[in-house]
């Protein structure tokens, strides 16, 4: 796709783009302590807890997997960093 300087086709970028984000899937583990019941909370709000255990010391133990727009919207609510509770593999880079 060719981008005119008078902005043509930004439209279609832009469906391609979210498209593409929509389709983002991440899964990953997540240990979390009692006082993180918010985020356990939004996880489980959005189906997104494949399977839940419980650890000796009371931590949540989650498996989770959801479309990383999900999650990303999920910290903001909860003024979480994404990167925070991702797995290195997983991160995103801040340079865009």
């Amino acid at each position: 796709m060719v981008i005119s300087p008078a902005g043509q086709g930004l439209e279609l970028l832009h469906e391609a783009l979210s498209e593409r984000l929509a389709n983002d899937v991440i899964g990953f583990s997540l240990t979390l302590t009692p006082e993180q019941g918010k985020l356990r909370a939004g996880l489980h709000e959005l189906n997104a807890v494949r399977e839940e255990a419980f650890d000796e010391q009371g931590h949540s133990v989650l498996d989770v997997r959801l479309p990383r727009r999900d999650f990303n919207q999920l910290m903001a609510q909860l003024g979480e960093r994404a990167n925070t509770y991702l797995p290195e593999a997983l991160q995103e880079t801040e340079d865009w």
